[in-house]
């Protein structure tokens, strides 16, 4: 992908870096793809979380456990739907659009999605916007 040129949009509560394609004239953000990495050697704390995650989504959501989130992916795209393809297709085109910062798995239920300041995590059925989460995830 060549970049032509970066667009800043800064307003009172945040700055957004907007990334125009040339060659396709699509205008990109960069969005951050939070995980829950349930570790080999797991607690029976972190088979809950994991279980409440992946099963029930942002029903049984509690904001303590974004402390063991980890950053694991920046993703170029448009919507929260396109983030949501390209991290289930995994196409040459798609792989070109991630920045893996960590291991990871395909996007699915109980993963966070970061756009423009706001966080959304992918449920059965789409995303719900979570509430604003002013803490620091895992290194």
């Amino acid at each position: 992908m060549k970049i032509s040129e970066l667009v800043l949009y800064i307003s009172a509560q945040k700055s957004i870096i907007l990334v125009l394609n040339k060659e396709t004239s699509e205008i990109y953000m960069t969005m951050n793809v939070y995980q829950f990495l349930l570790p080999y050697e797991y607690t029976p704390e972190e088979l809950d979380i994991h279980r409440n995650l992946t099963v029930f989504g942002s029903e049984h959501w509690n904001y303590d456990w974004f402390k063991q989130f980890k950053k694991v992916a920046a993703v170029d795209a448009t919507e929260l739907e396109e983030v949501f393809m390209i991290m289930n297709r995994w196409t040459d085109a798609d792989e070109a659009k991630v920045t893996r910062l960590d291991r990871l798995h395909s996007l699915s239920v109980g993963d966070i999605v970061e756009k423009n300041g706001s966080y959304f995590m992918v449920d059965g059925f789409g995303f719900c916007e979570l509430m604003s989460m002013d803490m620091e995830v895992a290194a």
